[in-house]
């Protein structure tokens, strides 16, 4: 009997396959729960950008297409220089610190203990938010790893730990500020090693916390929300947006240090005027004169003028370079400390503010001296009546701040030159005596600063901008002014009161100077007591330095013994300092 063989179709059993992005354990909740918790997390995290904008830029949020890709913009180790200094503020690195570990951690808990899309958001947060662009690429792979299946480990703390990889060889690379000082430059590193481990930090917590609670929503919410209010607290309290905005708008535009009020040779550019074909052709259809000598007589001329209007001639702005656009310059300054005043009128920055934006109105172009040398040169040692009440307000709110000293010579200078002699000779009489105090305290400050220690790095911000040798300097000035104005040259009668304050008065910088002196030498005697001073004046006023130091020996010998002889050999001197 023929065996029958039965055959049943075989069942394949196959597993599906797990796929290579996992899910994280808080999606086991349920959904709206979770997105509500989630949702609270960005905006926490937004906010924590928004912060970190504010405290490093201090401007807008804006975007623009050239940040993303400037190497330049990459790099960490400037934000431990501005706009708050490390060095001056320590309590910055714990702020810098705590804010970065918030926007280094907090996507990568999300990507691990949620999923990798949830984490989009705060990965473009991070780019354009705050706009670290780079840092945001980094933060994108530490959390395509935290979701990735192989680096799920049975510790999610070392698997964190790991995934934060990418961060930590960002601020490896990225996070030094260039210095010659090794001190410095290793201090650098102090808040993105603060960040490291205050993400690591909110991690132990979160997972630590998550592992008994089941990875519940709203861990990872509640403790970025209390170390981002932790970092404001302290930022408040230790240093203040106050602070930030005067390192912003004011502390780093100095007008003695702004370029465009610094000495230029305009010769060049006058050159190359006249040595451009068509511009040369222009000028000529428009009656200038044809030969090269005279045609830059001309134009000088018209610079001269331009000078006194603050308006460049258009054919000059053709050849000129961008720093002598001291006018829009001016104007940017001045609405930098109008925006610092307006938010901060009761800071205890508004005397420098005060005092940085009255300079800046003093600084005029020395037309006199253009004319000789070709070179344009700022002058801001006369006091323009104009001026005076922004001094006033310095004198009158800070009287006795350091920067109020400058504002009591200008004021001194014109009371006198309105002929108030007792009113400023007191002024004087004051300032010089805060100025000797002032010099103590300059001198105990830098006695008392750490030598030759690993923390010598880290000074103080100065509390004034007024410094030693600004203090000697407005110490000279104030003796001259009370030498020029004292009884003797304040003459028998009221006439000669009269004169001393007309003399006063007299902008040395002003085309008319020179002929203004001798309307005045021509009203005194042979004797008045202020005609060694007039002479003095005019003699300086010599453009050639070897004739100029004749005059002076000349008029020294002639009133040996007065201020103005003594001041004279001192002119000497410095004018043989220019020859030799």
């Amino acid at each position: 009997m023929a065996e029958k063989t039965t055959s049943s179709p075989t069942k394949s059993s196959s597993t599906p396959l797990k796929s290579f992005m996992a899910v994280g354990p808080t999606l086991h909740y349920s959904h709206p729960f979770v997105h509500r918790f989630w949702g609270l997390t960005v905006v926490v995290y937004i906010l924590a950008c928004f912060f970190w904008n504010r405290i490093v830029i201090g401007g807008l949020i804006s975007l623009v297409a050239t940040d993303v890709i400037d190497p330049g913009l990459w790099s960490l180790g400037r934000f431990a220089a501005f706009p708050l200094s490390i060095y001056e503020y320590p309590w910055q690195i714990v702020v810098l610190g705590t804010v970065m570990g918030i926007l280094a951690a907090v996507p990568v808990l999300v990507s691990q203990l949620y999923s990798f899309r949830y984490s989009i958001p705060l990965i473009l947060s991070v780019m354009f938010i705050a706009k670290l662009y780079f840092f945001g690429l980094f933060v994108g792979l530490s959390c395509i790893a935290a979701a990735c299946r192989p680096l799920r480990f049975r510790s999610r703390f070392i698997a964190i730990a790991l995934c934060m990889a990418p961060q930590v060889i960002y601020w490896a690379i990225w996070g030094g500020y260039t210095t010659a000082d090794p001190l410095r430059w290793g201090f650098s590193y102090a808040p993105w090693i603060y960040a490291w481990l205050t993400g690591l930090f909110m991690a132990g917590i979160v997972l630590g916390v998550g592992h008994y609670t089941r990875y519940r929503p709203g861990l990872i919410f509640a403790l970025s929300l209390v170390f981002l209010v932790l970092a404001y607290g302290i930022f408040q309290s230790r240093i203040g947006f106050a602070e930030l905005d005067y390192q912003l708008y004011v502390a780093g535009n100095n007008p003695e240090e702004v370029v465009e009020f610094h000495s230029y040779s305009l010769s060049e550019v006058i050159d190359a005027v006249i040595a451009d074909d068509a511009m040369r052709s222009f000028l000529f259809g428009r009656y200038y004169p044809t030969e090269p000598t005279v045609l830059r007589e001309r134009l000088k001329e018209e610079i001269e003028q331009s000078m006194m209007t603050m308006q460049w001639p258009h054919w000059f702005e053709k050849k000129m370079p961008d720093r002598l656009y001291y006018r829009g310059r001016r104007a940017e300054l001045r609405n930098d400390y109008r925006l610092f005043m307006e938010r901060w009128p009761q800071s205890k920055r508004m005397p420098t503010a005060l005092y940085f934006s009255a300079l800046l109105n003093e600084y005029h172009p020395d037309i006199r001296h253009f004319r000789h040398t070709e070179t344009l040169r700022f002058y801001n040692d006369y006091p323009f009546k104009s001026n005076i009440l922004i001094w006033q307000e310095l004198f009158n709110r800070f009287s006795q701040s350091p920067e109020s000293l400058e504002a009591r010579w200008r004021l001194a200078w014109h009371d006198a030159a309105e002929g108030r002699f007792e009113r400023a000779l007191e002024l004087c009489q004051v300032a010089r005596s805060m100025i000797r105090e002032q010099l103590q305290k300059a001198q105990q400050r830098a006695e008392r600063q750490i030598k030759e220690s690993i923390f010598s790095a880290f000074e103080p911000p100065l509390p004034t901008v007024m410094t030693p040798r600004k203090l000697r300097d407005l110490d000279l000035r104030l003796r001259k002014l009370m030498r020029l104005i004292d009884r003797e040259n304040q003459g028998p009668d009221e006439a000669s009161r009269r004169r001393l304050a007309t003399f006063v008065g007299l902008n040395p910088y002003a085309l008319d100077y020179e002929s203004r002196l001798n309307a005045l030498l021509s009203e005194m005697s042979e004797d008045d007591p202020l005609r060694d001073n007039i002479l003095l004046a005019r003699a300086l006023l010599t453009v050639d330095a070897r004739e100029r130091a004749a005059a002076l020996r000349e008029l020294a010998q002639t009133y040996e013994g007065t201020d103005a002889g003594i001041r004279a050999l001192y002119e000497q001197a410095m004018s043989l300092l220019t020859v030799w």
